[in-house]
């Protein structure tokens, strides 16, 4: 800035030099000629026209620098203060408020910087002042909605306790009430005398109530796999063999709920990283659910693939289907659209948090009468083969 208002300094000096030196000329120039018509001696002449051109000049130097002198106090000093002022302003670092002093355009400038300025200041105290109040609004806000979600899960918690506790009841009443019944025939029949025919209500009866007690261990189990996760013992898996495993248990109740199996298993699957058991029972709790689908009969379908990083297990039936609004709370603990009685709701939770401990996936796709699809996704075990 500095550099630009001397540069315009000497602009304006060199032109007003260069016009008293023109006026200086002109005029030394018409005394000349005055004085040749006058017959005065020429070397005369020239002394009097270069000591009339040196006062001139000395005077119009002194002019210019007047001038000069007056432009710059009252042009350029002002103007360099202002532009410094606006540039403050623009960066908002002004404090106070500049005064010039003058009667003129420039102090009236100043003035309206000024107010600028203390319109500014006024913006920055008020933005300031409700910037801290929102601030500590905010603060609240959180406090207190980290105090109600507290509540809210502490709600939630009771009213899960409140909803397992039911269900475990009823759950359990009902395999042990049976027992108890046929406990009872069994002492009953043992005061009469026994036959053949009375073996086999026994051994009937027995069966009975070794179904009834694995039905209340199920139920114990899926609650012990909920509450808790036991240690998981990673190492490599073929997931074929899981799926091998799972079918051959679901045979006997696939082949009394008549439903036809198709099973397309790749070959040479790539490993994955898991816990054997923990991946069964995932698998067996989504098999189940799929025959469950099926009470009159349908088709389950096992496929198996994998990629170059990820193996998948797709498992598909033919049954009733999930409704839309029901999808995605399938996988939340104790929800289930079965009649009571009929299971706790755990099975899908449990297999979903077994699978994202397994760092895998699972996707579903379900329509009214079409039947659903399971996705289940894991990543492929390193090359190296390391756990």
């Amino acid at each position: 800035m500095e550099n630009r208002i001397s540069l315009a300094t000497r602009i304006i000096l060199i032109v007003l030099l260069v016009g008293i030196f023109y006026l200086a000329l002109n005029f030394g120039f018409g005394i000349y000629l005055q004085l040749s018509l006058q017959n005065f001696p020429v070397p005369g002449l020239v002394r009097i026209i270069i000591l009339i051109f040196l006062i001139l000049s000395i005077l119009g130097i002194g002019v210019a620098l007047t001038l000069g002198t007056n432009l710059t106090n009252q042009l350029i000093i002002p103007l360099r203060r202002l532009i410094l002022e606006a540039e403050r302003i623009a960066k908002g670092e002004a404090k106070e408020i500049i005064e010039l002093n003058q009667n003129n355009e420039f102090e009236e400038l100043a003035k309206s910087l000024g107010k600028i300025t203390l319109y500014l200041q006024n913006l920055q105290t008020q933005f300031s002042s409700k910037f801290i109040a929102m601030h500590e609004d905010l603060q609240r806000s959180l406090k207190e909605m980290n105090r109600q979600e507290e509540e809210l899960l502490r709600s939630a918690k009771l009213a899960s306790m409140g909803r397992l506790a039911a269900s475990v009841a009823h759950e359990i009443n009902n395999p042990l009430a049976g027992i108890r019944t046929l406990a009872k025939l069994l002492l009953e029949k043992c005061d009469e005398p026994v036959n053949q025919e009375k073996l086999e209500d026994f051994k009937k009866y027995l069966f009975l109530i070794e179904t009834e007690a694995g039905r209340c261990g199920t139920i114990v189990k899926n609650l012990l796999a909920f509450a808790r996760q036991d240690k998981v013992k990673f190492e490599p898996v073929d997931l074929n063999q899981v799926v091998e495993r799972c079918l051959t248990l679901m045979d006997y109740n696939l082949k009394v709920q008549k439903i036809e199996l198709e099973k397309q298993l790749a070959k040479e699957l790539p490993l994955v990283k898991g816990d054997f058991s923990q991946l069964q029972q995932s698998l067996m709790a989504i098999l189940i659910n799929a025959s469950e689908a099926m009470p009159r009969g349908g088709k389950l379908k096992v496929i198996t693939g994998a990629d170059s990083s990820l193996v998948w297990v797709k498992i598909s039936d033919t049954g009733t289907g999930i409704p839309k609004e029901n999808l995605p709370h399938i996988f939340e603990p104790f929800f289930t659209t079965k009649e009571k009685g009929k299971g706790l709701g755990l099975g899908l939770s449990v297999a979903y948090g077994i699978i994202q401990n397994h760092q895998g996936k699972i996707n579903i796709q379900s329509e009214i009468g079409q039947g659903t699809i399971f996705e289940i996704i894991f990543p492929v075990l390193n090359p190296k083969g390391k756990i």
